[in-house]
C-alpha cells in the first residue's frame, strides 16, 4: 500500500537505528545506555559507532544559528565523518540532518538557554544552514516538545502556523 494519494508530505517514513545482530528491543536499551553515558561526548564518530549504525541523525534541539553561526560547519564535518564510513554490506552510511524552530529551556530545566522562535525565522535558518551538510533527509525536533518551545503541533495560540511553515520549509527544499 502506498502513501496516501494528494500527501503534500509524501511518502512516510520510519526513522530507526539498528544495530547489527541485535534484535530491536535490545537496540533501544543499549542505544539509550550509550546516549547516556556519551552525552558529553557529542558530535563524535568512530568506528564503533559507525559498525553499529546505519546512520544517523544529531539530536540537536538547541542549535542556535545566531550566537553560534559555526553551528552549521560543525554539522556538515560530523556529516563528513559518518559518511567517510561504509555499512557492513558496503552502502554508504545515511546522514539525516536535524532542524527545530526555535528553543527554550528556561521552564523546564531553569537554564537560560533560549534560541528564540522568531515567528518561524529560525526554522528556515536552521533548515538553510543545515542543508549545507548535504543530507540523506532530515530529523525535525520536533513535533510536540512544549516544555523545551521546540514544537510545531497546532494550538491555540498559534494556529497551525508553525506546521504550514515546516511544509513550505519541506516543499521548497526538495
Amino acid at each position: 500500500m502506498g502513501p496516501p494519494t494528494g500527501d503534500p508530505w509524501g511518502p512516510a517514513a520510519v526513522l530507526s537505528e539498528r544495530v547489527y545482530g541485535l534484535p530491536m528491543i535490545t537496540v533501544g536499551v543499549d542505544l539509550a545506555a550509550e546516549a547516556a553515558r556519551t552525552a558529553v561526548a557529542a558530535l563524535r564518530w568512530g568506528a564503533g559507532r559507525a559498525a553499529a549504525l546505519d546512520g544517523v541523525s544529531y539530536y540537536w534541539s538547541s542549535q542556535d544559528p545566531y550566537r553560534n553561526p559555526a553551528s552549521f560547519a560543525t554539522l556538515t564535518r560530523f556529516a563528513k565523518d559518518v559518511r567517510a564510513t561504509r555499512n557492513p554490506d558496503g552502502t554508504a552510511k545515511t546522514w539525516l540532518s536535524p532542524f527545530t524552530p526555535g528553543y527554550n529551556a528556561a521552564l523546564l530545566y531553569k537554564t537560560p538557554t533560549c534560541v528564540p522562535r522568531d515567528d518561524g525565522k529560525t526554522m528556515q535558518v536552521l533548515f538553510a544552514g543545515n542543508r549545507a551538510s548535504g543530507p540523506d533527509g532530515w530529523t525535525f525536533i520536533s513535533w510536540n516538545e512544549i516544555s523545551e518551545g521546540s514544537y510545531v503541533v497546532p494550538l491555540q495560540r498559534y494556529g497551525t502556523k508553525y506546521v504550514d511553515d515546516l511544509a513550505t520549509l519541506l516543499r521548497q527544499g526538495r
